[in-house]
């Protein structure tokens, strides 16, 4: 992790911390009583898994991208 640029464990790192923060809050909605308070906890969550899917559709679009770019260059070595 302690690489020079952006690893497979910085991503993962990400992740785990996005979905423990979603798991804190939903713990958060459930024993909290006060309606204004769960408003916002409830604001907080839904923004919280939203930036949880575009991180994980984020990581798989560069997946892709690194996937072709191996393609193009095993496809100009065996031309």
């Amino acid at each position: 992790m302690l690489k020079p640029g952006v690893g497979k464990g910085v991503f993962n790192t990400l992740k785990l911390s996005l979905v423990g923060l979603v798991l804190v809050l939903c713990g958060l909605l459930v024993l909290l009583e006060d309606a204004y308070i769960r408003m916002h906890v409830g604001i907080f969550l839904g923004m919280s898994i939203v930036l949880l899917v575009l991180i994980i559709w984020f990581i798989g679009m560069l997946a892709e991208i690194e996937v072709d770019k191996e393609k193009a260059v095993t496809d100009k070595k065996t031309e």
